[in-house]
């Protein structure tokens, strides 16, 4: 994988790129599930932070909004 210090700053990398490479799109929106994962070391396991176990806490969705200057804000569904 890559790095990332945030799930928010990959949303926006990944909606930059897309505005970039398409032209005739205005605004980009994305809605995705914040989960959490902690890394989890197995006793018998020679792995180092290369397993991860998935929390059940904090639980949402993080919406992410990119637009073009001057362009029209996109307005998700879900605000309707």
């Amino acid at each position: 994988g890559i790095y990332s210090p945030s799930v928010q700053f990959t949303l926006y990398d990944m909606a930059a790129l897309l505005l970039q490479r398409l032209p005739q799109a205005e605004s980009v929106f994305f809605n995705a599930p914040n989960l959490h994962f902690i890394p989890c070391n197995p006793v018998t396991s020679s792995f180092k932070n290369d397993v991860y176990v998935a929390t059940s806490e904090p639980h949402g969705n993080i919406e992410c909004v990119v637009t073009r200057k001057g362009a029209a804000p996109h307005i998700p569904m879900s605000k309707l």
